[in-house]
């Protein structure tokens, strides 16, 4: 007699719920502005998972990574060619009537590099290689810097600040990238290999900290009126094309990770190539827009909006997809 296994309950996806219901209901509590020294907070948060990962990680898993190229170059030409020619092509099919800032800020988030702290909470989440997605975001992230601002000028006509305004957000991403795992990869060699192996610490650290970010995502968002910025039309209009946007590049990443054979690097390659950044794109936004533009609020409210979704939909998916992947790996 055959037993079905029952799902269990996945306290992650209880909290993602409960900060959603928390932003909603309390948003002055987690945002930038509110009781709270949120931003900063969040980015510890940042940081903490980056040093987690570095503490957690193999340096030889990295090492072997970083070879391989042909998997690199499909995460990146994902992020910063597919992406952008879908939301492009959606945005021209139908004739959603938006304004010149909204346009402009859809095609802000579409040319965005992938999320610095929760692409690489969610792929180990499902299960997936940490290593391959830490390459990635490294990369994207770079190379971000420097696509973002000239694909704008380029198409938009925007006009960057001072230079020192992009070498301040370089070293911001290496404060929060790369010197927290350098410092976790050194401390992994000076600690006992007992304490390294404490994955489940680190799995519960990893999750608090990405659920502290959602909750000051999302209440940045209600705080900042990111939902009733605009009439309530346009705004429906808004949140349908960034659904579709949404499900669209979702659908087509699981189909190519269809053709990668090995299941462990399906999530980073998932992950990495859907997800945009709110962390970076919003200092890289105000540096190429300048912070007295006119209509910087509504060329921020795709990505505004965009971020929150995406992060609870994907917390769903990776929290089911490491469901799946234990039950499948205990029969």
């Amino acid at each position: 007699m055959r037993h079905s296994k029952k799902l269990p309950l996945d306290p992650f996806l209880t909290g993602i719920f409960l900060v959603l219901f928390l932003a909603w209901q309390f948003p002055d509590l987690a945002s930038n502005s509110g009781q709270l020294p949120a931003q900063f907070l969040a980015t510890l948060a940042v940081m903490g998972i980056f040093y987690i990962q570095g503490l957690s990680l193999n340096p030889e898993h990295l090492r072997n990574a970083a070879a391989n190229w042909r998997l690199h170059l499909l995460i990146q030409g994902f992020i910063f060619v597919a992406y952008p020619i879908i939301a492009i092509l959606l945005l021209t099919i139908a004739p959603w009537g938006f304004s010149s800032g909204l346009d402009t800020g859809i095609w802000l988030l579409a040319i965005l590099p992938t999320t610095i702290s929760t692409a690489l909470v969610f792929t180990c989440k499902a299960g997936g290689n940490s290593a391959m997605a830490l390459v990635n975001i490294t990369i994207s992230n770079f190379a971000g810097i420097v696509i973002v601002p000239v694909v704008l000028i380029l198409t938009c006509g925007g006009v960057l600040q001072e230079d020192s305004n992009l070498r301040e957000i370089f070293f911001k991403l290496i404060k929060l990238l790369v010197v927290p795992f350098l410092v976790g990869q050194i401390n992994r060699l000076l600690l006992p290999e007992g304490f390294v192996k404490e994955r489940k610490i680190f799995k519960v650290l990893s999750q608090g900290f990405i659920l502290f970010i959602l909750l000051n995502s999302f209440s940045n968002a209600f705080a900042n009126d990111a939902f009733a910025t605009t009439d309530s039309v346009t705004l429906i209009k808004l949140f349908s094309y960034l659904i579709i946007l949404l499900v669209l590049i979702r659908g087509l990443a699981f189909w190519i990770c269809r053709f990668v054979k090995d299941s462990a690097q399906r999530p980073p390659l998932f992950f990495c190539s859907t997800q945009k950044t709110l962390a970076a794109g919003l200092p890289l936004a105000t540096t190429i827009f300048g912070t007295g533009h006119p209509e910087l609020g509504i060329l921020l409210m795709p990505v505004l909006i965009y971020h929150p979704i995406q992060l609870a939909v994907d917390g769903i998916l990776a929290s089911r997809w490491g469901i799946s992947n234990h039950l499948s790996s205990s029969t």
